[in-house]
């Protein structure tokens, strides 16, 4: 594996570029539960002073798949459900922690909840399904830009 394939294995593990790149987030592992500490902004506004829903599911789908990144499997998101239980401010700091709750042969299945760090309180709880295509694939799809990989067995 060349040296830009090693890097990009290892900013999987602590979120993608795509994601460092546009949300204030910082990613840890603790109890085995990948766990993200985010800060929302002006630039991802839905209804005024709070984050888009978009912009919410982007970071969960994140979370989630570190959680199944740092289990070992090498996955896509086949299915990510969202459940907005109150709106998320803007500029308040949010907590998003994660949990495997099943593993099989070549899906994971990934539970998440997203709260106000200030109280604890509960804004947003998440899941969703991974299916493992594998390491050789996974890092393939940089190389096929007209991939047309299928997310199922």
């Amino acid at each position: 594996m060349s040296e830009d394939k090693k890097d990009d294995v290892a900013l999987t593990a602590a979120g993608s570029r795509f994601l460092r790149g546009i949300f204030d987030v910082e990613m840890s592992v603790v109890d085995e539960e990948v766990e993200g500490k985010i800060l929302f902004h002006e630039r991802h506004e839905g209804p005024p002073g709070h984050a888009h829903g978009g912009s919410i599911a982007t970071v969960m789908d994140e979370l989630m798949g570190c959680a199944a990144f740092m289990k070992g499997y090498m996955a896509l998101a086949a299915h990510l459900e969202l459940d907005y239980r109150k709106p998320v401010p803007l500029h308040t700091s949010m907590i998003g922690k994660t949990q495997i709750v099943k593993e099989g042969n070549r899906s994971v299945h990934v539970k998440g909840q997203l709260c106000r760090e200030d109280s604890g309180l509960l804004l947003v709880e998440s899941s969703a399904v991974f299916v493992h295509i594998g390491g050789s694939k996974f890092m393939e799809m940089n190389e096929d830009k007209n991939n047309s990989q299928k997310f199922s067995g």
